[in-house]
């Protein structure tokens, strides 16, 4: 099975491409592996010219092309879930509780009509928009080095 990729972004945190083990790097392209929903399930550093025959892309250029606005959209989209757990008083990680789902819900329906019909859609687009943004945050993090 042929793996699937999906740009997150650029870092310097590690300097060795994975693919083929040159060291010394400025920054390597990190690259989510994706499993059949769309989900990253793990990560590879590669540099462009490695991420480029990884991609199938015509240049390692377009891929750091690529990879810098994704890393920028990662960083913006890990702004923006810092934004939504300090706007909602939720945790980051760990267990949230009923009490503070509940809470979080209420506040969350009235931004959110369309979707947000009935208590059950109340709580869990409340469930998903937390998914949501802790993927977000763990993406960031990939790109961050924080992880490593």
């Amino acid at each position: 099975m042929i793996a699937t990729y999906r740009h997150l972004g650029i870092t310097d945190e590690c300097v060795t491409c994975e693919a083929c083990g040159k060291p010394n790097l400025r920054s390597t392209v990190v690259l989510g592996i994706l499993d059949t929903d769309g989900n990253v399930e793990g990560t590879v550093y590669y540099g462009s010219s490695c991420a480029a025959r990884a991609l199938g892309a015509r240049s390692s250029r377009d891929v750091l092309a690529r990879a810098r606005a994704a890393h920028r959209k990662t960083v913006a989209a890990a702004d923006l879930a810092r934004d939504f757990f300090t706007r909602y008083d939720l945790p980051e990680d760990g267990t949230i509780t009923t009490k503070e789902l509940i809470k979080a819900a209420c506040k969350i329906a009235p931004d959110n009509r369309h979707v947000c019909v009935d208590y059950d859609s109340s709580i869990e687009t409340t469930m998903d928009l937390i998914a949501l943004h802790r993927r977000a945050l763990a993406d960031a993090n990939l790109i961050s080095g924080e992880s490593r």
